[in-house]
């Protein structure tokens, strides 16, 4: 069993201050008595009395995710995606989350890992000749296609990790309005870190373990000014995969944001994710004609086996409040992946029956797996926002349009 280890160190600050984790200030309501001067005995009896409002200071050093309920880290209170307007427990959808401290205390940091222990996914390994990499089935149905990050469609068949994701959104259920009318099973959100003006922080996380495991990430966000603030995450992890030597597991990755927001509604974010994958993947057992899993195979990938995902994306997106009513948003996104593998897998035969060493007897052969496949997009999505009352009541619509441009070079 692999046994690991992990060590988290974290320090934030406002600016000029130091703060504690999980602190919290209030300001009492104050109440000023001030004798009014007056000619009458009447008005010097008089008292006018002012009565400040509440002012509540809150600080979220240990947990910076702004989606969360403050003081419960597990609990997500709103969707990192604008489109759903309200509360999430005030939306009518099915709706998953996992934020950032369900992800990081799971131990979990693969994408597919982390979906893999939710109820209602199911992942696929290369079935009927397709290609190897993050592959999901949520109820039933085919999702590889629905993965998005930051509401925008996220394509190619990479690798994963969540060293950058603040939370994850599952929406089970058809869900055309969001994620197009080929979600019928459901769609996977992931929110991206970004920077923040609210706080300066520094975390730095530190693994290690059996099986020559490590993981070492730093997430750091600097304010510059009142409007202007920038964030990195940076992260190394690599582990053998325990008793199946040479399989192995590697990530390099970084992501970069920054941050502009000003008092007249208008908020810029650019944002650059990087990630380098190399594993050496081991494909596990096979199944006999009795539908019994060979559970005593030896370990049978070769030093030359490979699966490599490199994934590089931009994004741009622009925020403006126009009035209490009125609000539009841009995101432009450019990004590439590529997704390359050569696998050795194992199956059972039967020897022949003139084996002069084992005539009819069962036996493992293996078979090689490869392709390549490279992708290059750009996306645009423009939002609309519109408060208004009708009949008494509230009303919240958005409209959106969307445009994007793939390009998809597959190969062996």
């Amino acid at each position: 069993m692999k046994q690991k280890y992990t060590t988290t160190l974290a320090m934030a600050k406002k600016p000029n201050q130091l703060t504690m984790p999980k602190v919290h200030s209030s300001l009492c309501v104050l109440s000023l008595s001030l004798p009014v001067l007056a000619l009458s005995n009447q008005a010097l009896a008089e008292e006018t009395t002012y009565e400040l409002d509440t002012l509540q200071v809150e600080e979220r050093t240990l947990d910076t995710n702004p989606y969360a309920e403050a003081g419960a880290p597990y609990k997500a209170k709103i969707s990192g995606d604008k489109r759903h307007v309200k509360d999430l427990a005030e939306t009518p959808q099915t709706i998953s989350v996992l934020t950032q401290t369900q992800i990081r205390d799971s131990g979990k940091t693969d994408l597919k890992d982390v979906l893999a222990a939710q109820p209602g996914i199911t992942l696929g390994t290369g079935e009927n000749g397709n290609a190897f990499g993050d592959r999901y089935i949520i109820r039933g149905h085919e999702a590889r296609s629905d993965i998005f990050v930051d509401g925008l469609r996220d394509p190619g068949m990479t690798t994963r990790e969540s060293f950058a994701t603040e939370q994850i959104e599952i929406t089970k259920g058809p869900s055309a309005t969001f994620a197009g009318r080929g979600s019928t099973g459901g769609a996977v959100n992931s929110i991206s870190k970004q920077a923040s003006t609210e706080y300066d922080f520094n975390k730095a996380d530190a693994s290690i373990g059996s099986d020559n495991y490590r993981r070492v990430s730093l997430d750091s966000n600097q304010r510059i000014n009142d409007e202007f603030a920038v964030r990195a995450n940076v992260m190394h992890s690599y582990k053998e995969v325990p008793d199946r030597d040479p399989a192995e597991k590697e990530r390099n990755g970084v992501a970069l944001s920054g941050v502009y927001a000003n008092d007249n509604g208008l908020k810029l974010v650019a944002d650059y994710y990087h990630l380098n994958a190399k594993d050496k993947p081991d494909l596990g057992t096979y199944i006999i004609p009795d539908g019994r899993p060979v559970s005593d195979l030896e370990p049978y990938a070769q030093d030359e086996d490979f699966l490599d995902s490199k994934v590089d994306a931009f994004t741009f997106r622009a925020e403006k409040e126009i009035n209490e009513k009125l609000s539009v948003q841009n995101t432009l996104r450019y990004g590439t992946t590529e997704n390359g593998y050569v696998v050795t897998g194992a199956r059972g035969t039967t020897r022949a029956a003139t084996d002069p060493t084992a005539p009819g007897e069962d036996t493992v052969s293996l078979s090689t797996h490869q392709g390549y496949q490279d992708v290059e997009y750009v996306a645009n999505q423009f939002n609309v926002y519109f408060d208004t009352s009708i009949a008494d009541r509230t009303h919240q619509f958005v409209a959106s349009v969307e445009y994007s441009d793939m390009s998809v070079d597959n190969g062996v």
